[in-house]
């Protein structure tokens, strides 16, 4: 199968730290069935995991000022929770060194190669010593990246990718379990215009944005944060087993859409 002269970029956004929601659009067919030499760029592996905020339950607008005040502590209370939640994870799975960035990298490449693609990976830099992402990165200004994508060297397409690794709690069955988002995105080297983008949200609740949920294995949920904190092997296994559904889901995305 034969893909030339266009680039389809899959950026994994932080949806959590993004200021565009997610946006689904279908891979343009004529433009995917050019393409075939692909670069798959790997963002810098996630160095802390976070924790959802606990729902807050029903809040109430219009009521007296000290409700309003209440309210406000609660929710701070519970981003410090989730903050305090986020830091135990992360000292939890860092031993376990999940390197979730490049295992994506690697799950695309070896699919794009089953489809005849011919695909290799570069590594994105950091930001300064914080490990932070270029904003194009995270899917905004997506022209500025044009000239660093075509500097990695000659290919048809480009596959650039951030994820978001975490756990949260189902409000309903009160039940925790690993979390990712991702959001693909597909955009013509050439021409700059985006060619394909979808959203992925995978774990036991409902995505907070508007996702393509994906619901994890009932053997990668939790009955509690503190069994799932003694048990990071467990959390580390969800966050693969999901990171197999998302790049099934992209590279089904593409297969079907870019077959003659």
């Amino acid at each position: 199968m034969s893909l030339s002269r266009v680039c389809v970029v899959v950026c994994v956004l932080v949806l959590a730290g993004c200021a565009i929601g997610p946006r689904h659009q279908a891979i343009d067919a004529a433009a995917a069935a050019r393409l075939r030499s692909v670069v798959i760029v790997q963002p810098p592996d996630q160095a802390r995991y976070s924790s959802a905020i606990s729902d807050p339950g029903p809040m109430v607008t219009g009521g007296p000022p000290a409700l309003a005040v209440l309210q406000l502590g609660v929710l701070l209370a519970l981003v410090a929770d989730a903050q305090h939640k986020g830091a135990q994870l992360t000292a939890a799975v860092e031993p376990l060194q999940p390197r979730l960035q490049e295992r994506l990298a690697e799950l695309l490449r070896e699919g794009l190669a089953a489809q005849g693609f011919e695909p290799r990976i570069v590594v994105a830099p950091a930001l300064g010593g914080g490990g932070g992402t270029a904003t194009w990165l995270r899917g905004q200004a997506i022209d500025d990246a044009l000239g660093w994508l075509r500097g990695q060297g000659p290919a048809d397409a480009a596959l650039v990718f951030l994820l978001d690794a975490g756990v949260s709690k189902d409000p309903s069955t009160q039940v925790w379990c690993p979390t990712l988002a991702a959001t693909v995105r597909g955009v013509d080297l050439v021409s700059g215009s985006v060619l394909y983008e979808d959203s992925f949200g995978v774990g036991c609740a409902k995505p907070a944005l508007d996702l393509r949920r994906i619901d994890s294995a009932a053997e990668h949920r939790f009955e509690s944060f503190d069994a799932l904190l003694a048990d990071p092997a467990r959390v580390r296994d969800g966050w693969y087993a999901g990171l197999g559904l998302i790049a099934d889901a992209i590279l089904h995305d593409i297969e079907r859409r870019a077959a003659p």
